[in-house]
């Protein structure tokens, strides 16, 4: 929980998780914001639990490990006034945490 060792320790938190760890803590997003708490939210998404490539092999419908395609969980974030980021190429992601878009973001409003 983020925003838990945030308050606890004062000092700024990245937390990195899978989209599919995403969909359990996914809320505390409002948290973070509400609070403006000096979190950095990184979620690596591969569009479902595990490899997110199953096939549902009973019906038309998507297999139950299978999430939407491409979610822009950045909007989310932004749902509650932080600052959300859609990075799908690695150096771009490097690139904004060393111009300390990350966490000094998260200082100011929410997180990323």
């Amino acid at each position: 929980m983020p925003s838990r060792r945030a308050i606890e320790t004062g000092k700024p938190v990245l937390a990195v998780e899978g989209d599919s760890a995403f969909g359990f803590s996914g809320m505390e997003v409002e948290t973070i914001c509400r609070y403006k708490l000096p979190v950095c939210v990184v979620i690596f998404n591969n569009d479902g639990i595990y490899r997110g490539t199953d096939v549902n092999t009973v019906g038309s419908d998507p297999a139950p490990t299978v999430f939407v395609k491409g979610s822009r969980y950045d909007k989310m974030m932004e749902a509650f006034g932080g600052v959300g980021v859609n990075a799908t190429i690695a150096g771009r992601a490097q690139a904004r945490r060393e111009r300390g878009d990350g966490l000094a973001a998260s200082r100011r409003s929410s997180t990323r």
